[in-house]
């Protein structure tokens, strides 16, 4: 499962590689008020917006339901070890497979501790693209049924990292949060309004064509 924004979509527009490794998910979700804009203005639909984050913990609520042992790949070191900590009191009844931060090179010791663990809901967690492009790489060689890329939301599970209020999550405005809480992502976010001007500049182009058919 991978969750799709408007930074990844313009991202992909310069990366052949990242357009085939999003291609090659069953799941996708639109996390990203932008993606949902874009469904409606140029395909009439409507598209519910699914966070990442919100749809791992939702996740993670259903495998304690059903007893799924999972694992979490990515963070750091103490992040990964205290979303361990604080999803498994939240959740006694969930079965903790494993974890492990995500600083290494060698992908081979993991994937064989993943695969040993028995885990059967696996969160990655190392940033996009590079988790997009790990979980396409190694997804023969895991045993595991559902793999799900959801970038920082193991920082978030660590309480090492803080969600938007839920009023600015309500109405799309994460992004702009996370942007005044950290300022260096202004680089990472300067695909934004790129991304808005084409889905404009692509719905003004739709116009003519749809008189004319």
């Amino acid at each position: 499962c991978a969750a799709i924004n408007p930074e990844k979509i313009q991202r992909g527009i310069h990366s052949p590689e990242l357009q085939v490794a999003l291609s090659r998910f069953e799941v996708t979700i639109c996390d990203g008020i932008g993606v949902s804009l874009a469904c409606w203005m140029l395909h009439g639909r409507k598209l519910p917006r699914v966070t990442g984050c919100d749809l791992a913990t939702s996740m993670i609520g259903r495998a304690a339901e059903r007893q799924w042992p999972i694992y979490l790949l990515g963070g750091t070191r103490q992040s990964n070890a205290q979303a361990l900590k604080n999803v498994g009191a939240r959740y006694p009844q969930l079965p903790i497979a494993g974890g492990r931060d995500g600083y290494f090179e060698d992908a081979a010791p993991i994937i064989e501790a993943i695969n040993r663990s028995g885990a059967r809901l696996l969160l990655v967690g190392m940033g996009s693209p590079y988790q997009e492009f790990w979980i396409q790489t190694h997804r023969a060689q895991l045993d595991v049924p559902l793999i799900m890329g959801v970038g920082g939301t193991i920082d978030v599970l660590g309480g090492m990292a803080k969600r938007a209020p839920r009023f600015v999550r309500a109405v799309g405005l994460e992004f702009l949060y996370r942007l005044v809480r950290h300022p260096g992502r202004i680089k990472r976010q300067l695909a934004l309004p790129r991304y808005v001007l084409r889905v404009f500049a692509e719905a003004v182009a739709r116009k003519p064509r749809e008189l004319g058919a």
